[in-house]
């Protein structure tokens, strides 16, 4: 009989014989074949509830074993057939360790596909087909009998990603190392790495300094502006010596000057 029997066989005879709780404690005492205390009702009802999970987690280990004996069934029949009999008292793991060659994983556990070159990191070059796993597990690419490029892994042995190409306002890919410069001004700023920002998952760049600023607003030229024309007319009048270029100097540096610039 189930735990669950049981506690519904319990419940009918409270129904029938119990007159107060401590009759009901003896329904639920005798069903469970809990022998009585002598100190009080409390220890007999503790007692029985001990009894009851002590029943459940019996009936679900054995549930649980029986489906573990019933896949192990199927999968030796299934590798029979194809001709990779399990050995006598070898579990699966050890029949697909025996059998097969463990794919590497990427950093969050997802397998590497055969031929999926892409999503990889590579010592060197953009995409080559993963064709090989050398014996450290780092995929390979292998043509002419000859290794074209290795997977960068990381330190626990997974497979490195490529980063995510972040695009500037310049339509170019913005990367590490590169100097860049705001569309509405500000700059050089060197690029430290592109990572999230602190206040959602958006990829921003972020500068050596702690300060992240949106790809979209940099740029890898530097943007044409009032100030800039000036220096260089102001770089062109000193190599050249144009008097006239002075005098379109002053001009622009007051127009600056109302415009509340350098």
């Amino acid at each position: 009989m189930s735990a669950s029997e049981m506690l519904r066989k319990a419940s009918r005879e409270m129904r029938v014989e119990a007159e107060d709780s401590a009759d009901c404690v003896d329904c639920l005492r005798r069903t469970f074949g809990v022998e009585m205390s002598d100190y009080c009702y409390v220890d007999d009802m503790a007692r029985s509830l001990e009894a009851v999970a002590d029943k459940v987690d019996a009936e679900q280990s054995a549930i649980i074993e029986a489906r573990r004996k019933s896949a192990h069934h199927i999968m030796r029949i299934w590798a029979e057939k194809r001709g990779m009999p399990l050995k006598e008292r070898e579990s699966i793991t050890e029949w697909l360790d025996r059998w097969f060659i463990q794919r590497p994983r990427f950093e969050d556990g997802e397998p590497v596909q055969w031929s999926d070159g892409s999503d990889i990191e590579w010592d060197h070059g953009d995409a080559w087909y993963f064709n090989a796993i050398d014996k450290g597990g780092a995929p390979l690419a292998i043509g002419h009998e000859a290794i074209i490029a290795r997977a960068a892994m990381v330190g626990d042995g997974r497979v490195k990603r490529p980063a995510p190409e972040v695009l500037g306002a310049d339509g170019k890919p913005l990367k590490a190392g590169e100097t860049v410069w705001g569309i509405y001004g500000g700059g050089p700023i060197t690029i430290d790495r592109i990572a999230p920002s602190p206040e959602q998952d958006e990829l921003v760049v972020w500068s050596a300094d702690g300060k992240w600023t949106s790809p979209y607003l940099l740029t890898h030229e530097k943007p044409d502006s009032l100030e800039q024309l000036r220096d260089d007319m102001q770089r062109s009048w000193e190599n050249s010596g144009n008097i006239a270029l002075g005098k379109y100097i002053d001009r622009i540096d007051a127009l600056i000057a109302r415009k509340g610039g350098e």
